[in-house]
C-alpha cells in the first residue's frame, strides 16, 4: 500500500517542479554571458530542478517494489494533474479554450 503512497508523492514532485522548472528556466539575453554558468547561478531554477531529481530517485526506488505497467502510467496521468494545478493555482497560467478557435 505504501508503494501508492510513493506513486503519489513522485507524481506531486514532479507536477509542482515541472512547471516551476520551465518558468524559471528563461536565460537573459546576455550575448557575453556563459549560458552554463547562468543556469547553475539562478537558484530559482537550480533548487525546483534538484528537488524534481529527488522525485527521479525516488520513482526509481518505488520501481524496485511496483511492476512498471502500473506505475508509469498511474504516475504520468497524476504528474499531468498537479502540473496542470500548479500551472493554473500558483503560477497563475491562463489556459485557452481550444473549441474557441
Amino acid at each position: 500500500m505504501h508503494q501508492y503512497v510513493l506513486l503519489l508523492l513522485t507524481s506531486i514532485i514532479w507536477g509542482v517542479t515541472n512547471p516551476i522548472i520551465k518558468k524559471n528556466s528563461k536565460l537573459k539575453e546576455d550575448k557575453e554571458g556563459f549560458k552554463l554558468f547562468q543556469i547553475f547561478s539562478n537558484l530559482h531554477y537550480l533548487i525546483p530542478q534538484l528537488i524534481n531529481l529527488s522525485g527521479s530517485i525516488l520513482f526509481f526506488i518505488v520501481l524496485s517494489k511496483i511492476d512498471i505497467i502500473i506505475a508509469v502510467p498511474v504516475v504520468n496521468s497524476l504528474t499531468f494533474i498537479f502540473t496542470e494545478i500548479t500551472s493554473i493555482f500558483l503560477l497563475k497560467e491562463k489556459r485557452e479554450d481550444p473549441s474557441s478557435k
